[in-house]
């Protein structure tokens, strides 16, 4: 997997190539420490970032639970000391989707919305604990079913924004994926709005997929 630092250094080479100070080019050692003629380091990063989170939501739109936690594995997180309190658990930073909650004894907790709540409330019970998530949290409406405690485990898909700091780490995206972050960084340094990245990652992992499929028929 590249690192940051390399992911970057090929979104400047192809939007931003020269150093604002003396007009030489860049090379990875002067990414993130020095502006670009046309953006500056912060920007650079704003737009991968953002391209991240346009190809990850393309992601989770064209695959299942099981084929996004290979392609996208580094996203997955496994929180085995997931803590409820005062009947409540804080969903980490960056949570963005639920793959399974569980206590320690491997009970499956199901987690609903609130007007599901509404309708399944008499299925809730010890063998089959029920939270409801609402915004930011779990809430445990019973604390008999989902007792406090700092032993569930929680796996979720999950996205923070990398910072100047994160330069030498790897990218967590599978290595497939790295030219298409690229393509949708650039993109976004353009100009497009949301939208139009959102559609153009959905078209990228489409061509990705369809691809992958006719070499899998040619074998």
């Amino acid at each position: 997997m590249s690192t940051l630092k390399a992911q970057l250094l090929k979104v400047a080479l192809n939007i931003d190539p020269r150093i604002k100070s003396n007009g030489a080019f860049f090379v990875e050692s002067t990414i993130g420490t020095v502006d670009g003629d046309r953006f500056s380091k912060e920007q650079l990063l704003q737009g991968y970032n953002t391209a991240r989170t346009s190809l990850l939501t393309a992601l989770m739109a064209q695959y299942s639970d099981r084929q996004l936690a290979r392609e996208v594995s580094g996203q997955i997180t496994r929180d085995a000391a997931f803590s409820f309190s005062g009947g409540s658990a804080t969903k980490p930073t960056g949570y963005i989707k639920l793959l399974s909650l569980m206590d320690a004894a491997g009970r499956i907790i199901s987690p609903v919305t609130p007007n599901e709540y509404a309708m399944l409330k008499h299925l809730d019970g010890y063998g089959n604990p029920i939270v409801v998530e609402e915004g930011s949290a779990f809430v445990a409406v019973s604390t008999t079913n989902v007792p406090n405690g700092s032993d569930y485990v929680l796996r979720y898909l999950g996205l923070t924004d990398w910072t100047l700091s994160s330069l030498a780490t790897a990218e967590t995206f599978n290595t497939r994926w790295e030219p298409i972050l690229v393509e949708i960084a650039v993109a976004a340094l353009q100009g497009l709005g949301t939208a139009e990245l959102n559609a153009l990652a959905f078209g990228l992992v489409s061509e990705v997929k369809d691809n992958a499929f006719v070499k899998a028929v040619d074998r």
